[in-house]
């Protein structure tokens, strides 16, 4: 049973600096042609329908590499009248302009290391520098997360905790029953915006026996 949603992960753009090969937001799979930068005018009509939630993901693709990224952020957390805002990135880009995470309440970043998949970068010195850089302001939290894998060849068929929790996505115009759902395009269980999206999603099944997050 799903507890009260309060945390809704906003994909920024469906681009990424990453080739992660077991990506669960599908995105080396997806053309460039089919990728996009989602405008202001997509995320204030957004917060119509999710303003007052209690949190606000940021993530993507890599949130960071948004052309209008340092733009956004500054303005995201009146927008949508959130207690919180916080974002899910690889780090890559904090050394370009640390001081634009002081808008983010937590900040959850992948670690990378050389053997976290065949060609994989290290961003370890990114993540050491911006814990450096705001370890003075402890009220922005930030969450050193390894990087992990898994095939999708040993998924499950039991909805997991990102499933039955709080959380929905939201990701190019549709409100999916999880956070990883809308990068399984072999079953696209995102739905409209309406005004009765918080019972409509209850009654979206969720895609677990394709799903590689799943439990066995």
């Amino acid at each position: 049973m799903r507890q009260q949603i309060t945390n809704i992960n906003l994909t920024l753009t469906t681009f990424c600096s990453m080739k992660c090969p077991d990506c669960c937001c599908n995105i080396t799979a997806m053309s460039n042609r089919d990728k996009k930068f989602f405008d202001w005018a997509y995320f204030e009509n957004a917060a119509k329908y999710f303003y007052g939630m209690d949190r606000i993901h940021l993530t993507g693709g890599e949130p960071t590499i948004h052309n209008k990224f340092e733009e956004f952020v500054p303005n995201f957390k009146k927008l949508f009248g959130c207690n919180r805002l916080t974002i899910e990135t690889n780090g890559f880009l904090f050394k370009r302009n640390p001081g634009i995470f002081a808008y983010f309440d937590e900040i959850y970043c992948t670690h990378y290391r050389a053997d976290s998949f065949p060609g994989s970068p290290d961003n370890s010195e990114d993540i050491a520098f911006i814990k450096e850089y705001w370890k003075s302001v402890p009220q922005i939290k930030i969450w050193d997360i390894d990087i992990k894998h898994v095939s999708r060849e040993e998924r499950g068929t039991k909805i997991c905790p990102r499933g039955t929790s709080e959380t929905l996505g939201y990701s190019n115009g549709k409100l999916y029953p999880c956070c990883v759902a809308s990068g399984l395009p072999e079953r696209d269980t995102g739905i409209p915006l309406t005004e009765n999206w918080r019972t409509e999603i209850l009654e979206v099944v969720h895609p677990c026996d394709i799903c590689f997050f799943a439990l066995k």
